[in-house]
């Protein structure tokens, strides 16, 4: 936990400070109460920090009332309907209407996003410059990719979940013959068992094989994959992150 004394020995041992923020409480929560003190210049890896406010939220207050007056205090008395669960509508709807962005965007001094998708936002709630840097990887060493054969594969990366659609990718590869007999679909990434079989199903109602499912990958075995990949898919809606 960081303290208003922690924020003292930071801004007197350094001449600025720079957060990183992503959309969960246990890996960014214990930089918030400080914040405000700080002026640092904040990384948004997400967008939409809905989440990293509600668990901040419950944690100071176990409130349900608290975390309806931070969203109406960010965006108005009317942000949310007079339902008791803050979050009943669908997650599409809250990232439009309330993903609390500007709720941490006003504290910082200046932000850095990884695309364009929110830089309106912070652009509005902070005082100071918004800049888009793009999100940086190391590079895994993955062999160049070989010639094109036959087969078409296709590839989504990272934790399998909805947000991921692969359902439209599926539908896509079902709305066309040519597509179907010649593309194979690989999901390289954790996944639930209840998300596997919702996906399989729906790949046999539509009439075409199923995705490869890895699981979770260690680092080789992703490279692997990767050289194997012809076409790599990272669809996202609602878009979530930076």
């Amino acid at each position: 936990e960081l303290t208003s004394g922690k924020s003292r020995e930071l801004l007197t041992s350094f001449d600025h400070v720079i957060a990183n923020i992503g959309d969960h409480f246990g890996f960014h929560g214990a930089i918030l109460p400080i914040l405000p003190e700080l002026g640092a210049t904040v990384i948004f890896h997400d967008g939409f920090i809905a989440n990293l406010a509600a668990g901040y939220i419950n944690a100071s207050s176990k409130s349900l009332s608290t975390h309806k007056t931070a969203v109406r205090l960010t965006y108005g008395a009317d942000a949310i309907p007079d339902k008791p669960n803050v979050w009943d509508a669908p997650l599409e709807v809250i990232a439009a209407e309330r993903p609390m962005t500007e709720w941490l965007a006003r504290l910082a001094a200046g932000c850095v996003t990884h695309s364009g998708i929110w830089s309106e936002r912070f652009q509005k709630a902070c005082v100071g410059p918004v800049q888009i840097i793009p999100l940086c990887y190391p590079d895994l060493g993955v062999p160049e990719p070989s010639l094109i054969g036959d087969t078409l594969t296709i590839s989504t990366v990272g934790y399998i979940n909805p947000n991921k659609q692969a359902d439209q990718i599926l539908k896509a590869l079902a709305s066309d013959p040519v597509l179907a007999s010649h593309c194979r679909y690989h999901l390289l990434g954790q996944i639930t068992p209840a998300q596997r079989d919702r996906i399989s199903n729906l790949a046999d109602t539509l009439g075409i094989s199923p995705p490869h499912f890895s699981g979770r990958l260690s680092d080789s075995d992703l490279r692997v994959a990767l050289a194997e990949t012809d076409v790599i898919s990272c669809l996202r809606h609602p878009i979530l992150e930076g």
